[in-house]
């Protein structure tokens, strides 16, 4: 919970100062097959102050030119071996790849992403993700923990 609201402080802040702030959360687990990436889906929007999100096809637009921190972490359900990924996507391809990696535990694993992206009108942002335990896995949501992507910009086109 304090993750999450700490994601969601730090995105109010953005909104007040009237830049162009993105939350989305998981409030239903998704499966993962094993060796197969797939698209996050996202069930709510906190904040989307450029009005880029949308929840089908779970997909970002970026309406406003310039540089963007993007921040987001994908729980995993606890699970043996393997290895777990999350992936930012531009324009459908690949720009961000992180890894998670937790050998044998029974603990909730979690991939992050956390950089800085130049975005132009009209591109598309989508985050990924892909396991290889050798079975389905879930992400990992419960009412205090869940998945979360943001964007917010920072600066103009340079």
């Amino acid at each position: 919970m304090a993750t999450t609201l700490t994601a969601l402080n730090y995105a109010m802040a953005r909104v007040l100062d009237g830049r162009p702030v993105m939350v989305v959360a998981q409030t239903n687990a998704q499966g993962f097959t094993s060796g197969t990436i797939a698209k996050m889906q996202w069930q709510q929007v906190y904040r989307d102050t450029d009005r880029g999100f949308d929840l089908d096809p779970d997909t970002y637009t970026v309406n406003t030119a310039g540089w963007y921190h993007v921040s987001a972490r994908v729980h995993w359900a606890a699970q043996s071996g393997g290895i777990r990924f999350a992936q930012l996507r531009q324009n459908n391809l690949a720009s961000i790849t992180v890894i998670a990696n937790r050998s044998a535990s029974t603990q909730v694993t979690t991939a992050y992403v956390d950089s800085i992206v130049s975005c132009e009108v009209g591109d598309t942002m989508q985050l990924w993700a892909q396991q290889n335990s050798g079975s389905t896995i879930n992400t990992y949501v419960t009412s205090l923990y869940n998945s979360l992507w943001s964007m917010t910009w920072i600066s103009g086109p340079q």
